[in-house]
């Protein structure tokens, strides 16, 4: 009997197998998305073409005007946050040099130099 032949016949029937089932599972993973990018590329080419700079800027603006019976209700607001504003800054202002502390600072220093000075 010949063995060595056998068993080299066997060896290319496996690896004949083994090539063919590699072949089905590019085959499972290539045709899906092939079909995905086929899809996407008919879905591009039927979209509308872009538009003119100017009319994607007027799109992006609201134009919106107020009624004038709107702009006499929010006429009292609008004056609020107008003379508001200034004390808003004031604050804000207080705020960031910590007028506070600084305050303590020139009222306490005299206490406690001559409490210094006494020790």
């Amino acid at each position: 009997m010949n063995t060595d032949g056998e068993e080299k016949l066997l060896r290319c029937r496996r690896l004949k197998a083994r090539e063919t089932e590699n072949v089905l599972r590019r085959r499972r993973i290539w045709v899906p998305l092939a079909a995905l990018v086929v899809a996407a590329l008919a879905r591009i080419s039927s979209a509308d073409p872009p538009l003119p700079a100017d009319e994607v800027r007027d799109r992006r603006l609201v134009h919106e005007e107020r009624p004038l019976w709107r702009e006499a209700l929010a006429l009292p607001n609008d004056t609020l946050l107008f003379l508001s504003w200034p004390m808003e800054q004031l604050l804000c202002w207080a705020e960031r040099v910590r007028l506070g502390t600084r305050v303590q600072d020139v009222v306490l220093a005299p206490i406690r130099s001559q409490e210094s000075q006494e020790q």
